[in-house]
C-alpha cells in the first residue's frame, strides 16, 4: 500500500470514507456475530472510525492497527481521551478507556499481536486495499486472527469503470473466493444510488453489502 498517499490525504483532511456516526450496517448487524461482551475485536486500518466507539459502548475492547499517527490522534482527541503512547515493534502504540490502537503497518502485525482477539471489524480496510493485493491482505493480517475467530465485513460493490480507486468495488464471487475458509453469510445489500447519490453518482448500479465471517478453528 502506497503510505504516502495516506499520509497526504490526512494531512489535506481528504477523508471521504469518515463518518459523523457510525456504520448503518454495523449497528443494524452486529449483533449476529455471537461473542463475550468484553472481547478484543480487531479493527484493521482504523483511522478515526467512530465505529470503533460503537464496539466499545457495547463493552468490547478494541485493537485497532492505523498507518497514520495523526488519524489515531483525532481520534483519541474525539473520545476525550488522551492515550498513553509507547514505542512497539512496528511503531508506537496509544492506548486508553477500552482502546488499543497501533500506529504502523497492518502487514507487520505478527498473530501474537492479535492473540486476545476473537473477532473482526472490517468497513473501509479491504475495500482500500489495492486489488492486487487483496489476497495477502487476507492471509497476512486477517489470517494472523486466532481460529475461530468470527468478524463482520462492510464492502461495497459498483462498476469497476466507475471511479478510480480507493475505495475499490469487490463482487460478491470475489468475496467468497477471498474468504472460502471464512464460511461468508451474506447479511445485508443496500442500495446506494438511493442512499449515498453522491458516492454513487453516475453509477449504473451501486450497493453496500455486510457480510458474517467466521475463521474454523
Amino acid at each position: 500500500m502506497d503510505a504516502d498517499f495516506w499520509r497526504e490525504c490526512w494531512r489535506r483532511r481528504e477523508t471521504p470514507w469518515a463518518q459523523s456516526e457510525a456504520n448503518g450496517l454495523l449497528v443494524r448487524h452486529w449483533a449476529s456475530i455471537p461473542l463475550r461482551t468484553d472481547a478484543w475485536v480487531f479493527v484493521p486500518l482504523c483511522g478515526s472510525s467512530l465505529d470503533m466507539a460503537f464496539l466499545a459502548a457495547r463493552g468490547h475492547r478494541i485493537l485497532g492497527v492505523e498507518l497514520v499517527p495523526e488519524a489515531i490522534e483525532a481520534f483519541f482527541a474525539g473520545q476525550g481521551i488522551a492515550p498513553r503512547r509507547r514505542p512497539h515493534r512496528i511503531g508506537e502504540v496509544f492506548e486508553g478507556g477500552s482502546y488499543r490502537i497501533l500506529a504502523g503497518d497492518a502487514f507487520e502485525l505478527r498473530p501474537e499481536d492479535l492473540a486476545e482477539c476473537s473477532a473482526f471489524y472490517d468497513r473501509a480496510a479491504l475495500v482500500a486495499v489495492p486489488p492486487a493485493m487483496r489476497h495477502r491482505y487476507v492471509a497476512e493480517v486477517l489470517g494472523k486472527l486466532p481460529p475461530g475467530s468470527q468478524g463482520l465485513l462492510v464492502s461495497l460493490e459498483f462498476p469497476e469503470s466507475a471511479r478510480a480507486g480507493p475505495p475499490y468495488p469487490l463482487s460478491a464471487e470475489e468475496i467468497r473466493v477471498l474468504f472460502a475458509d471464512w464460511n461468508p453469510v451474506l447479511l445485508d445489500r443496500l442500495d446506494l444510488i438511493e442512499r449515498d447519490p453522491g458516492f454513487a453518482r453516475g453509477m449504473a448500479h451501486a450497493w453496500t453489502t455486510a457480510w458474517r465471517l467466521r475463521r474454523p478453528g
